[in-house]
């Protein structure tokens, strides 16, 4: 359908439906946008604190020929476990081959396959992490945390090959739930001021409309009495824009008319 075919009515609607649209769209992009960069900030930060890790067991690797591995291998083992940051997040070792080295907070799985290990929704995320360090030796994975009390909570993790011999893969975990929490409390924020706005628009919309449309009505039931052959018609309009002007014109058209 051309524009040109459509009423002025339902072009000022349109207007109005636009507006409300694209203020929607923008608001969820930057919202997106932010999120985003959250999650990138969130990333780099996981990697740093792992491969600054990395480079500790790399640095007892290098001392094999002082220590033994053996010793260089428990020496490691006990710095990271006691590593810590943002207070309680931790580190741990696996193989590629899923075997756990070291998990600080849960020993129980030390020396133990985690093939069988699933997230909370049923996921192999450990199997994915030997799959990263086999594959790129680094990388991101996400998964599903299951809190003790059964609450589910997205998480980011980071896992990098630290030292190939040793075949041990250093990894750490970040959650990200507070990030998407974020995200849709702002969305519903969003929401609710476009839809406010939306009904402003369309309040706003309504009455110019009216104050628009009704005076066309008028002017084109008035040409209808004039094209009929009554010239005795009179717009009188009082209105200073260019639709009072238009009947102003023709007021004085019509008075030259019937003059002659």
């Amino acid at each position: 359908m051309k524009l040109s075919n459509l009423s002025v009515k339902y072009k000022l609607l349109s207007l109005i439906v636009l507006a409300f649209v694209l203020l929607t769209v923008t608001s969820i992009y930057n919202l997106n946008e932010q999120r985003l960069a959250s999650l990138n900030e969130r990333e780099q930060k996981l990697s740093a604190q792992v491969e600054t890790v990395v480079s500790l067991v790399r640095y007892y690797h290098n001392q094999v020929d002082t220590l033994g591995e053996a010793v260089a291998k428990q020496a490691a083992i006990g710095a990271v476990t006691s590593l810590r940051y943002d207070d309680n997040n931790y580190f741990w070792i696996l193989k590629p081959n899923l075997d756990v080295v070291l998990h600080p907070m849960k020993p129980e799985y030390n020396g133990n396959n985690s093939r069988s290990f699933q997230d909370g929704n049923g996921k192999y995320h450990w199997r994915e992490m030997g799959a990263i360090a086999s594959s790129s030796g680094s990388g991101f994975l996400d998964y599903v945390y299951k809190t003790p009390g059964g609450k589910l909570q997205e998480k980011i993790s980071y896992v990098s090959l630290a030292v190939d011999d040793w075949q041990w893969v250093v990894g750490s975990g970040l959650l990200v739930a507070d990030i998407h929490a974020a995200f849709y409390g702002q969305a519903i924020k969003v929401g609710i001021t476009a839809f406010i706005m939306s009904v402003i628009l369309a309040v706003f919309g309504f009455l110019i409309s009216r104050d628009i449309v009704n005076p066309l009505q008028h002017l084109m039931d008035k040409l209808k009495l004039i094209a009929d052959g009554d010239l005795r018609v009179r717009l009188h309009a009082k209105r200073k824009d260019e639709l009072g002007q238009m009947s102003s014109e023709m007021d004085r058209v019509l008075e030259k008319l019937q003059s002659t």
